[in-house]
Protein backbone atom coordinates (compact mmCIF):
# COMPACT_ATOMS: atom_id res chain seq x y z
CA UNK A 1 0.00 0.00 0.00
CA UNK A 2 2.76 2.37 0.90
CA UNK A 3 4.61 1.45 -2.28
CA UNK A 4 1.49 2.14 -4.34
CA UNK A 5 1.03 5.55 -2.76
CA UNK A 6 4.68 6.33 -3.42
CA UNK A 7 4.38 5.34 -7.08
CA UNK A 8 1.21 7.41 -7.47
CA UNK A 9 2.84 10.41 -5.82
CA UNK A 10 5.91 10.07 -8.03
CA UNK A 11 3.68 9.93 -11.09
CA UNK A 12 1.84 13.07 -10.00
CA UNK A 13 5.12 14.90 -9.47
CA UNK A 14 6.26 13.78 -12.92
CA UNK A 15 3.09 15.07 -14.54
CA UNK A 16 3.46 18.40 -12.77
CA UNK A 17 7.06 18.68 -13.95
CA UNK A 18 6.05 17.93 -17.55
CA UNK A 19 3.25 20.49 -17.35
CA UNK A 20 5.56 23.17 -15.96
CA UNK A 21 8.17 22.47 -18.64
CA UNK A 22 5.51 22.75 -21.36
CA UNK A 23 4.24 26.01 -19.92
CA UNK A 24 7.80 27.40 -19.77
CA UNK A 25 8.36 26.46 -23.45
CA UNK A 26 5.17 28.32 -24.38
CA UNK A 27 6.37 31.37 -22.51
CA UNK A 28 9.81 31.16 -24.11
CA UNK A 29 8.32 30.72 -27.59
CA UNK A 30 5.89 33.59 -27.23
CA UNK A 31 7.05 36.69 -29.13
CA UNK A 32 7.92 39.56 -26.83
CA UNK A 33 5.31 42.15 -27.64
CA UNK A 34 5.91 44.33 -24.63
CA UNK A 35 7.18 47.82 -25.36
CA UNK A 36 10.76 48.05 -24.12
CA UNK A 37 11.42 50.65 -21.50
CA UNK A 38 12.75 53.84 -23.09
CA UNK A 39 16.22 54.69 -21.96
CA UNK A 40 16.37 57.95 -20.12
CA UNK A 41 18.05 60.67 -22.20
CA UNK A 42 21.33 61.91 -20.85
CA UNK A 43 20.72 64.76 -18.48
CA UNK A 44 22.29 68.07 -19.46
CA UNK A 45 24.92 69.42 -17.12
CA UNK A 46 22.50 72.09 -15.91
CA UNK A 47 19.95 74.72 -16.82
CA UNK A 48 22.27 76.51 -19.21
CA UNK A 49 23.07 73.32 -21.11
CA UNK A 50 19.34 72.63 -21.37
CA UNK A 51 18.73 76.12 -22.72
CA UNK A 52 21.40 75.68 -25.38
CA UNK A 53 19.89 72.34 -26.38
CA UNK A 54 16.51 74.05 -26.77
CA UNK A 55 18.06 76.67 -29.03
CA UNK A 56 19.78 74.04 -31.16
CA UNK A 57 16.43 72.35 -31.73
CA UNK A 58 14.39 75.49 -32.29
CA UNK A 59 14.40 77.47 -35.53
CA UNK A 60 11.95 80.13 -34.36
CA UNK A 61 14.55 82.32 -32.68
CA UNK A 62 15.09 83.10 -29.02
CA UNK A 63 13.32 85.59 -26.76
CA UNK A 64 15.30 88.85 -26.48
CA UNK A 65 15.48 88.71 -22.67
CA UNK A 66 16.82 85.16 -22.70
CA UNK A 67 19.36 86.01 -25.38
CA UNK A 68 20.66 89.00 -23.42
CA UNK A 69 21.00 86.90 -20.28
CA UNK A 70 22.78 83.98 -21.93
CA UNK A 71 25.01 86.11 -24.18
CA UNK A 72 26.08 88.27 -21.25
CA UNK A 73 26.88 85.26 -19.05
CA UNK A 74 28.82 83.62 -21.85
CA UNK A 75 30.72 86.80 -22.68
CA UNK A 76 31.66 87.49 -19.06
CA UNK A 77 32.86 83.92 -18.69
CA UNK A 78 35.08 84.24 -21.76
CA UNK A 79 36.70 87.34 -20.28
CA UNK A 80 37.22 85.77 -16.85
CA UNK A 81 38.80 82.56 -18.08
CA UNK A 82 40.79 84.54 -20.63
CA UNK A 83 42.42 86.37 -17.72
CA UNK A 84 43.20 83.05 -16.09
CA UNK A 85 44.77 81.83 -19.34
CA UNK A 86 46.97 84.91 -19.50
CA UNK A 87 48.49 83.88 -16.18
CA UNK A 88 48.51 80.08 -16.45
CA UNK A 89 48.88 79.13 -20.12
CA UNK A 90 52.20 77.66 -21.24
CA UNK A 91 51.64 77.79 -24.99
CA UNK A 92 52.12 81.30 -26.44
CA UNK A 93 49.33 80.62 -28.95
CA UNK A 94 46.93 79.94 -26.08
CA UNK A 95 47.94 83.21 -24.40
CA UNK A 96 47.51 85.08 -27.68
CA UNK A 97 44.07 83.56 -28.14
CA UNK A 98 43.13 84.51 -24.57
CA UNK A 99 44.18 88.11 -25.25
CA UNK A 100 41.83 88.22 -28.21
CA UNK A 101 38.99 86.69 -26.21
CA UNK A 102 39.33 89.38 -23.55
CA UNK A 103 39.42 92.18 -26.13
CA UNK A 104 36.62 90.97 -28.39
CA UNK A 105 34.25 89.75 -25.70
CA UNK A 106 34.73 92.86 -23.55
CA UNK A 107 33.73 94.94 -26.58
CA UNK A 108 30.73 92.74 -27.38
CA UNK A 109 29.65 92.72 -23.73
CA UNK A 110 29.65 96.52 -23.65
CA UNK A 111 27.63 96.73 -26.88
CA UNK A 112 25.15 94.17 -25.58
CA UNK A 113 24.73 96.06 -22.29
CA UNK A 114 24.02 99.30 -24.15
CA UNK A 115 21.53 97.60 -26.44
CA UNK A 116 19.79 95.86 -23.54
CA UNK A 117 19.47 99.14 -21.67
CA UNK A 118 17.60 100.72 -24.60
CA UNK A 119 15.21 97.76 -24.51
CA UNK A 120 14.71 97.81 -20.76
CA UNK A 121 16.20 94.31 -20.53
CA UNK A 122 18.14 93.15 -17.48
CA UNK A 123 21.81 92.30 -17.95
CA UNK A 124 23.53 89.99 -15.44
CA UNK A 125 26.25 91.75 -13.47
CA UNK A 126 27.75 88.55 -12.02
CA UNK A 127 28.15 84.97 -13.16
CA UNK A 128 25.59 82.38 -12.18
CA UNK A 129 26.65 79.19 -10.42
CA UNK A 130 27.14 77.18 -13.61
CA UNK A 131 29.41 79.70 -15.32
CA UNK A 132 31.24 80.38 -12.06
CA UNK A 133 31.93 76.65 -11.80
CA UNK A 134 33.66 76.77 -15.21
CA UNK A 135 35.84 79.64 -14.02
CA UNK A 136 36.74 77.90 -10.76
CA UNK A 137 37.51 74.60 -12.49
CA UNK A 138 40.02 76.25 -14.80
CA UNK A 139 41.43 78.40 -12.04
CA UNK A 140 42.21 75.31 -9.97
CA UNK A 141 43.58 73.35 -12.94
CA UNK A 142 47.26 72.40 -12.66
CA UNK A 143 49.42 74.45 -14.99
CA UNK A 144 50.57 71.30 -16.77
CA UNK A 145 46.97 70.45 -17.75
CA UNK A 146 45.68 73.97 -18.26
CA UNK A 147 46.32 74.57 -21.97
CA UNK A 148 44.43 71.49 -23.13
CA UNK A 149 41.56 72.06 -20.68
CA UNK A 150 41.20 75.71 -21.67
CA UNK A 151 41.34 74.84 -25.37
CA UNK A 152 38.63 72.20 -25.02
CA UNK A 153 36.49 74.66 -23.08
CA UNK A 154 36.90 77.25 -25.83
CA UNK A 155 35.80 74.83 -28.53
CA UNK A 156 32.73 73.80 -26.52
CA UNK A 157 31.86 77.35 -25.48
CA UNK A 158 32.06 78.72 -29.00
CA UNK A 159 29.94 75.90 -30.40
CA UNK A 160 27.24 76.88 -27.90
CA UNK A 161 27.70 80.62 -28.39
CA UNK A 162 27.45 80.35 -32.15
CA UNK A 163 24.23 78.34 -31.76
CA UNK A 164 22.92 81.02 -29.41
CA UNK A 165 23.69 83.87 -31.79
CA UNK A 166 22.37 81.98 -34.80
CA UNK A 167 19.10 81.58 -32.89
CA UNK A 168 19.11 85.31 -32.13
CA UNK A 169 19.40 86.21 -35.83
CA UNK A 170 15.75 85.07 -36.03
CA UNK A 171 14.72 87.18 -33.03
CA UNK A 172 11.45 89.08 -33.15
CA UNK A 173 13.46 92.13 -32.08
CA UNK A 174 15.19 93.60 -35.13
CA UNK A 175 17.95 95.25 -33.09
CA UNK A 176 18.78 92.02 -31.27
CA UNK A 177 18.81 90.18 -34.60
CA UNK A 178 21.11 92.81 -36.12
CA UNK A 179 23.52 92.61 -33.17
CA UNK A 180 23.65 88.83 -33.46
CA UNK A 181 24.30 88.96 -37.21
CA UNK A 182 27.06 91.52 -36.76
CA UNK A 183 28.78 89.51 -33.99
CA UNK A 184 28.53 86.06 -35.56
CA UNK A 185 31.53 86.38 -37.92
CA UNK A 186 33.79 87.23 -34.96
CA UNK A 187 32.51 84.22 -33.02
CA UNK A 188 33.02 81.95 -36.02
CA UNK A 189 36.59 83.23 -36.34
CA UNK A 190 37.11 82.52 -32.65
CA UNK A 191 35.87 78.97 -33.19
CA UNK A 192 38.32 78.44 -36.05
CA UNK A 193 41.14 79.68 -33.82
CA UNK A 194 40.00 77.49 -30.92
CA UNK A 195 39.97 74.43 -33.18
CA UNK A 196 43.69 74.92 -33.80
CA UNK A 197 44.65 75.10 -30.12
CA UNK A 198 46.19 72.09 -28.32
CA UNK A 199 43.48 69.89 -26.81
CA UNK A 200 45.61 67.05 -25.46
Amino acid sequence: MKIGKFVALAGLVGLLAVGLAHAQRQIDDTPDTAVPARASPPSPSGAVAHQYEAILGDNSGIAPAMFVKMAALGGMTEVEIGKIAQAKANDPNVRKFADEMIKDHSKANAELATLAKTKGLAVPVALDSEHEAIVQRLKSMPSTDFDAAYSRQMVESHDKTIALFEGATKSSDDDIAAFAKKTLPTLERHKQMADSLPTS
